[in-house]
């Protein structure tokens, strides 16, 4: 895979390093690492739906990113749509916790464009390595030079 060809992630922090029988448990610890949280905010705002709907709307985010037969991580340009909605879905988390209306379309888009941003240096950090592996990402299939453009053109419509 693409860590053997990547020196930053092959240095432990990042992606799973472990045999697939090391990490077996590993899912006990990322559930009970979830739990709590959700139930001292459910049980302190005394609201379970909103917060299940927006552990539900995370975890299913996740699966449609990293696992088939979605794997839009692996699925230009659908790679790019998880991060945005990861976003916004912490955006509407944030705002139902804290008792606020949800932002005007401005700071959204802005969160939007930030996250795309965030996202595709990340794949330009990674475009060789990926490419070596065959992992296929946006950044991989548009070639560095148009990954530099879009990214240009994402700062861009933040300044406007």
């Amino acid at each position: 895979g693409c860590r053997k060809y990547n020196p930053r992630k092959s240095l432990g922090h990042f992606g799973a390093q472990d045999s697939i029988s090391d990490l077996s448990g590993l899912w006990k610890v990322i559930f009970i690492s979830n739990l709590i949280p959700l139930t001292i905010i459910s049980s302190v705002a005394g609201d379970w739906v909103s917060y299940l709907f927006f552990f539900a709307m995370g975890f299913g985010l996740n699966i449609v990113y990293n696992f088939k037969p979605f794997a839009f991580a692996r699925n230009p340009p659908l790679d790019l749509l998880c991060t945005p909605a990861g976003f916004l879905l912490e955006v509407g988390f944030a705002c139902h916790l804290n008792q606020l209306p949800l932002p005007n379309i401005g700071p959204c888009l802005f969160y939007i464009t930030s996250s795309l941003i965030s996202h595709l240096l990340a794949e330009l950090l990674d475009l060789d390595c990926d490419a070596r592996s065959g992992k296929r990402t946006t950044a991989v299939v548009i070639g560095k030079a148009y990954t530099c453009v879009l990214i240009s053109a994402l700062i861009f419509m933040q300044s406007l």
